[in-house]
């Protein structure tokens, strides 16, 4: 998790002081700590990105445990919100 953090909450924490802005590391997002693109737009930026492996993450429940798969094309259908990160 703190590559994350090290990749997108470090205006969080430099504002804050902390990580994780009311609890929630996709705040760095929706408080504009830093930016991000979505839709079409940014599914162009993300096929263009090479990585040999991505891991895909969503909440896990029973019915959804989280994943790991190594072709970015196959997200596109997957409708719900994920994170997505190389493996290291």
């Amino acid at each position: 998790m703190q590559a994350w953090h090290d990749s997108f909450a470090r205006a969080v924490k430099s504002q804050t002081g902390k990580w994780v802005h009311l609890a929630m590391n996709g705040h760095a997002f929706s408080y504009k700590f830093t930016r991000s693109k979505s839709g079409t737009r940014g599914l162009a930026l993300y096929l263009a990105e090479v990585a040999a492996e991505v891991y895909v993450v969503r909440k896990t429940t029973a019915s959804t445990p989280s994943s790991a798969i190594s072709r970015a094309s196959r997200l596109s259908g997957c409708q719900t919100d994920i994170l997505v990160f190389p493996p290291s």
